[in-house]
């Protein structure tokens, strides 16, 4: 990879020659996997006998 003393870095021409990182892909799919399988927060409103039932 050439820096940008050499000449003006060409990011696009970087991309076409270098290999992808195997170990970044990795990562983004884990993250893609855990947002699909995140837990969603609601509320809800009962009473306290119900509560306290679920609590025992």
């Amino acid at each position: 990879m050439s820096t940008t003393k050499e000449k003006e870095f060409d990011y696009q021409e970087y991309m076409r020659e270098s290999e992808p990182n195997q170990t970044l892909q990795k990562s983004l799919e884990d993250r893609k996997d855990r947002r699909e399988t995140a837990k969603t927060r609601i509320t809800i409103r009962i009473d306290e006998e119900v509560l306290d039932e679920f609590k025992n």
